[in-house]
């Protein structure tokens, strides 16, 4: 069948993210600002999926939420959210980290031995396999989870922690991805699949507000294919974010006297 060719530029059919990670250090505040995206004024209604069972807690008390404990409830929740019409247009998994890789991990051993080269597999993970071989099963398992989550809303949000290493470390200092708690190369391969990636931290020059940067220096995993949002460091609104949710922008958004050089460095607020 011939190919219509395009002759012209082809405007842009999305202004807000598809799927964005954002990470952060433990108990900052990530999952409280999660559960505002259900706050009045938002268009979209929003799941948390809670996989760290935090549900019950004060700072969720005007979320919608649902905790999940195991992969077979993940799937069951699907079925239910696709049943009853996909009546979300947002979902968070909170948090992708250790716990959603173990499910991966149980799930790759499946794949693998269902699989001509694993069915002789007598092991008890695919990690074990020689030279790294199980990594790749790892990715695929893990995959099919965010790929699963996709077909859910229209929007999906994942957080992420970094490791327990630098729960001492200065607000202001960001992270590469090799310290997002996620196992091997599904750090980078979340951060490649995500159309927006942010460090969220707790800026001292501003009274220890929650900040996120979508600032990319070369150390540092952060970017975005949003165009409002490239190269952004600002208090951390959901109506900076995602466009048309009820925020105009103030002055200082205006003027750029809110954005900062980089989350990486001190923190310090420059026009």
């Amino acid at each position: 069948m011939p190919i219509t060719l395009p002759l012209d530029p082809i405007p842009a059919t999305r202004v807000n993210p598809r799927l964005m990670l954002l990470y952060g250090k433990e108990k900052i505040g990530k999952s409280t600002l999660m559960a505002q995206l259900n706050q009045p004024g938002m268009t979209k209604k929003t799941l948390m999926v809670d996989i760290q069972k935090k549900s019950g807690y004060a700072f969720l008390g005007n979320g919608i939420y649902v905790h999940v404990p195991d992969a077979q409830t993940f799937y069951d929740l699907g079925e239910s959210i696709k049943k009853a019409g996909r009546p979300y247009g947002r979902i968070v998994l909170d948090p992708v980290s250790s716990l959603m890789t173990e499910w991966a991990e149980r799930k790759a051993m499946g794949m693998y031995k269902s699989s001509p080269v694993g069915v002789n597999f007598t092991g008890t993970s695919v990690l074990a396999l020689p030279n790294g071989g199980g990594y790749y099963w790892l990715r695929k398992a893990f995959d099919s989870f965010i790929d699963e989550a996709m077909t859910w809303a229209d929007e999906v949000v994942v957080v992420c922690h970094v490791k327990d290493k630098y729960a001492g470390v200065e607000e202001t200092v960001n992270v590469a991805s090799g310290e997002i708690d996620l196992l091997g190369k599904l750090k980078p391969m979340m951060c490649q699949e995500a159309d927006v990636i942010g460090h969220m931290f707790r800026n001292p020059q501003d009274g220890y507000k929650m900040w996120v940067s979508f600032q990319s220096p070369e150390r540092v995993t952060c970017g975005c294919r949003c165009g409002h949002l490239i190269n952004k460091s600002f208090e951390f609104k959901w109506g900076r974010i995602y466009k048309g949710e009820g925020y105009e922008g103030d002055e200082a958004e205006k003027t750029g006297t809110n954005n900062v050089v980089s989350s990486a460095t001190t923190g310090t607020p420059t026009a």
